[in-house]
Formats: structure tokens, sequence, C-alpha cells
């Protein structure tokens, strides 16, 4: 049970969530007409009406030119679907699908609100809902009819179900946990990464005291709850596609966008270059065999130009965490459904979370129960940046723990300030 007052914190959560929709639902007012959408959004926007009208995951391309109902799996299904429930409760227009991301960008906050009071009490979670109400980058996420709107509440629930199963590690909290990253996955290719550094750590330091046997049992509990939810997906696509895989396009043009010439030298170093992943079928192919040759084209680049690659997977991982060339990251987020002016002020809102965060990190480095879980969140994103490519907004899964983090570290910072944080080291109110 978590220590204190639940009325004392779930009012001021409650006024705080209200805020957060508040503020999501202006920024959208304010800035919706000035948002460009990129390509990304509109597939998923087509793909959602494919579905909506009782076509299934078809081609949205082929489907509004021509009428042709070619089952696709181009991207996992997860947002696509979301989207189209929107559709049929209420319309397909943009402002739906950004009022929609209002209401859920309020659930990531009291969730990030849950996460933090998980880790650190009721103050550490108040305060990392106050960060992200106001949070610029999930402000952002939420109204830019991207992944990112389901995916960060998402990777939040999925954390949440790891503290409780290491707190109590059972094989149904375990198999939660499993299906939560499972979704997560459905949602974003890369959060594959999420299952072996999430749960393999995770379930190390919840069976530190049980035998070997426990420590299995979890891990094939995470395991299963993810294969439930995943596999599916993946023989649907076996069927319908001709190819057992989450995502047929996914992988090959990052894999070709991101090991070219314009990804390896001069101003997108790091980046990812559009020229480079030309996903248009030449006669006789079909999406697998597109992929299969975009793959190709990239792998034998980089096997062409290795000595460059240390350079390269150094620059995205900069890129990814706001280090390298920001003002020119502000330019290409701007693209894809994001003001500009707020991309700058979600930079430099970025800067002081991401020192408190570090902080943050630092006070909690000897509670292995409570720090794991977020250490592995941002291994994982920088792993997956490493083997991609940079971007800012591939730092969503990291957000939460960021802003948790950060409480820490303020909440630390303002005890000791005020003579209330007693001695040096003194844990804050942790979760049991």
């Amino acid at each position: 049970m978590l220590r204190g007052n639940g009325k004392r914190f779930a009012v001021p959560l409650a006024g705080i969530a209200i805020f957060a929709f508040a503020g999501r639902l202006t920024y959208v007012l304010a800035f919706s007409d000035q948002l460009h959408f990129g390509l990304d959004t509109v597939w998923y926007q087509l793909s959602a009406g494919t579905l909506a009208l009782g076509k299934g995951f078809v081609d949205p391309g082929r489907f509004y030119s021509t009428g042709a109902t070619v089952a696709t799996a181009f991207r996992p299904p997860l947002y696509s679907a979301f989207l189209a429930v929107v559709i049929k409760t209420f319309d397909g227009s943009r402002e739906t699908f950004q009022i929609a991301g209002c209401f859920v960008g309020t659930a990531t906050v009291v969730l990030i609100g849950l996460l933090g009071r998980r880790v650190g009490g009721n103050t550490v979670g108040l305060c990392a809902a106050a960060f992200a109400a106001v949070s610029p980058a999930l402000v952002g996420f939420d109204a830019s009819v991207m992944t990112e709107t389901i995916y960060v509440p998402l990777v939040t629930a999925a954390l949440l179900a790891l503290y409780a199963a290491i707190d109590r590690p059972t094989a149904g909290r375990w198999l939660l946990v499993g299906a939560l990253i499972g979704a997560c996955i459905l949602t974003r290719g890369d959060a594959l990464l999420l299952l072996p550094l999430l749960v393999v750590p995770g379930t190390i330091v919840a069976s530190r005291t049980e035998a070997r046997r426990r420590y299995l049992l979890c891990l094939g509990a995470a395991a299963l709850g993810a294969a439930v939810v995943v596999v599916p997906w993946v023989l649907r696509n076996d069927a319908r596609v001709g190819v057992p895989t989450l995502a047929t396009l996914d992988s090959g043009t990052a894999i070709a966008g991101t090991n070219c010439h314009g990804s390896y030298f001069g101003s997108k170093l790091g980046s990812w270059d559009p020229l480079c992943a030309e996903i248009a079928a030449r006669p006789g192919e079909d999406e697998a065999a597109v992929n299969r040759r975009l793959t190709n084209d990239g792998l034998r680049y980089l096997r062409a130009h290795v000595t460059r690659v240390p350079l390269v997977v150094s620059a995205r991982v900069l890129r990814l965490w706001g280090v390298w060339d920001p003002a020119g990251e502000v330019r290409l987020e701007s693209i894809e459904s994001r003001n500009v002016v707020w991309q700058v002020v979600t930079l430099c809102a970025y800067v002081p979370i991401a020192v408190l965060a570090g902080y943050g990190i630092f006070l909690m480095r000897r509670e292995r129960a409570r720090v794991i879980p977020i250490v592995s969140v941002l291994a994982s994103v920088t792993l997956a940046a490493a083997i991609t490519y940079g971007k800012q907004r591939f730092r969503a899964a990291a957000e939460p723990v960021l802003l948790v983090s950060a409480s820490v570290a303020a909440v630390h910072l303002v005890r000791r300030r005020s003579g209330r944080a007693g001695a040096p080291g003194e844990r804050l109110e942790l979760s049991t």
C-alpha cells in the first residue's frame, strides 16, 4: 500500500489533471492551424479511415486512389486503431484527433503522478504530475496526431506495473507487465527493446532473495504476456502479407535512410535522410520485397563506410539528447506536427529538467528497486537511437522517468533548503 493519505494526494492530482487538460486544449486552439502534418501523420489518419470503414488494415494509398483493398503491415497497428475508434465515436477531423490527444495527455499526467508517488511518495508524485502538466514536450506530443500520444502513457503504465511486480513478484503481475510492453510494441517498433531492458533487470531485482525458479517464472510470465498481445498481429501479417513481422517497412526505411551519404555526412549526420528511403514499389515488388531491398541498400552502405559508424552512432545519440545541432533539430521537428516556436520552448524547458533528472538518479543510485527501471528506460531509448537515428521526439518514452527523477531532485533540494531533508543521503518516502 502506498504511504500517506490517499485523499491528500488524489484531490491535488485531480486539480493538476484539470489544469493539464485546459493547457493542452489551449495549445490546440492556438496552434492547430499552424502545425504542419508530416507524411506519418497523414498515413495514420488514412489508415484509421480504412479501419473505420470496416476494410481492415489495408494500404490506404491504394484504397483511396483505386478502391483496392490490399493488406498492409506498413507500421504497427495500435495508433491507427486508436484513431479509428475516435472516428467511429466522433468524427475524423484533425481537431477531433487533437482533442482526443488532449484527453489521453491528461491521463498521461495522472499516470506520471502515480509513477512519481510509487518512486518517491506523495510529494514527488504531485511534483511529477505538475511538471508533466506543463511539459512542452508532452503537450506537443498530445496534439501531434503521432504515435507518441498513446505511446507515452502506455510506457508509463508499463513502468507502474513493473514497480508493482518488483514489490510483489507474482506471475499475474509480470504477465501484466509483459502485456503492457506488448501494447507498446504494437504502437512503436523500437519498444521491442523495452522487453529485455525492462523485464530482465526487473526480474533480477524482484527475485534477488528468491530461488532461481521464481526468477524464471517471472521472466516467463512477462514474455508470455507480451507474446499474447503481439503474436496475433505477427501471425496475421504472415497470413495476409506473406511475412511474419511487426511492420514490413519500418525497419527497411530506417536502415536505408540512416545508412546513406545524407545521414553519414553533412548537416544530417546521425539523422535520417528521406531521399535514401524510397518506398515506392518497383514492378513485381510487394511490401516485403521493398523492405528487403531497402534493408540491403542500407547494410551495403554501412559495410562500405564502416569507419564512419562510431562517429555516426555518437551523433545519433547526441541528437536524441539534444546536444548535437539542437537548432537544426528544432527545424526538423517542426516539420512533423509541431510549432517551431513551441519546439524552442521545449528545448529550453528540457535543459533544467535533464539536469535535475541526472541529480535525482544520483540520489537514488543505491536504491536498485526504484532506480533500475528508470535507467532501463533511458538505456532503451539511447540504444534505439544508436541503432537507428537520433531525433528528440524519439526520447518520448524517457519523458516520464526524466520528470519523475527531476521531481525526486526538486523535492530533495526544497526539503534540504527548508531544513526538513534530514541527514545527507536520507531517502525520500518510498512505496512498498
